[in-house]
């Protein structure tokens, strides 16, 4: 089982949002600590179970988890002015008013 690790992600490509989402993904397999420090989120992350045999399977499960967590994120940004217009245009079917 790991020991804590240390692991660092960029601000400016990665929110707080993800991380945390991450973190509780992976909760039953770490505890987390995350930290703000000049341009980087710091994640502190101590191993609890006997799944991870190792501080690189760690760091590496969460980076996965993160980097999935980031691009939904990106994901509902994009989409987002399609996302209102469908539900307008459905809402207005609905009402009649197309």
């Amino acid at each position: 089982m790991p020991s804590q690790v240390t692991i660092s992600f960029d601000r400016h490509i990665f929110s707080q949002e993800a991380l945390l989402h991450a973190c509780y993904e992976l909760a039953e397999l770490a505890a987390f600590d995350i930290r703000i420090q000049d341009n980087d989120i710091v994640v502190l992350a101590t191993g609890l179970s006997k799944q991870i045999q190792s501080d690189n399977d760690l760091i590496t499960q969460f980076r996965t988890v993160a980097i999935d967590y980031q691009l939904r994120e990106k994901i509902v940004q994009q989409t987002q002015s399609i996302r209102e217009t469908l539900i307008h245009a459905a809402l207005s079917h609905a009402k009649g008013d197309f």
